[in-house]
């Protein structure tokens, strides 16, 4: 039996956070934006914004950072990246700091490019 946590999201499963998240916050446009709106929030404090972009703690999370799991969430993927830079411009940020950030979001914006490339080609081929 999978232990839970007292969110509902399965222990150091990364894969189930993503899942749950990409599925509450597609159905629901006003939790998708009360969500957006909340992480903004959130890391618009330079050292949540820091802690963000660090490992998380535990086996199952494979060095993943919780903006690094949010830019798994297709649903969600523009806005965080959107949010993530826009922050970039307002905080003071060092070396260390730049190499954190470059390690979360490499993979994400490469990710994100190949996605938005599908669904150009997409339109592209079934428009309306």
């Amino acid at each position: 039996m999978t232990e839970l946590d007292t969110n509902g999201f399965e222990k150091e499963n990364p894969t189930h956070f993503v899942q749950v998240i990409e599925l509450r916050l597609a159905r629901d446009g006003n939790l998708k934006q009360e969500f957006l709106s909340g992480f903004k929030s959130h890391i618009s404090n330079e050292t949540h914004f820091k802690q963000s972009l660090l490992p998380l703690e535990g086996e199952g999370y494979g060095g993943d950072s919780l903006c690094r799991l949010l830019l798994k969430v297709y649903c969600i993927q523009r806005d965080i990246l959107r949010t993530l830079f826009g922050i970039l411009g307002t905080l003071s940020v060092d070396e260390e700091f730049c190499r954190i950030i470059f390690q979360n979001t490499a993979v994400s914006l490469s990710i994100f490019c190949i996605e938005n490339i599908r669904t150009l080609l997409y339109w592209k081929m079934y428009p309306n």
